[in-house]
């Protein structure tokens, strides 16, 4: 599930192949992260759109800083009202 650019065989990815063959889809995919105390199990991927029912508040999107791996340049992370 690597950008493009870090194919190794120079073979496209899965995702970016599902994406040529089914255009209807959008070009993204997101990641539900569930609790343990959650009955609906431990998480779910969803490919080709977003799951509304998962959104708290407003969607931000970040760009990847490299074209041979997901990532993302970040400020800082906290948990609750705690900055790590």
């Amino acid at each position: 599930m690597g950008p493009p650019g870090k194919a190794v065989t120079g073979n496209p990815n899965p995702l970016t192949l599902l994406f040529q063959q089914h255009p209807q889809l959008s070009p993204i995919f997101g990641f539900w992260l569930g609790s343990a105390h959650d009955w609906r199990g431990m998480g779910q991927l969803t490919i080709g759109g977003l799951d509304r029912d998962h959104l708290k508040g407003p969607l931000t999107w970040s760009p990847s800083i490299s074209t041979s791996l997901w990532m993302l340049e970040m400020q800082g992370i906290s948990l609750g009202d705690r900055l790590l």
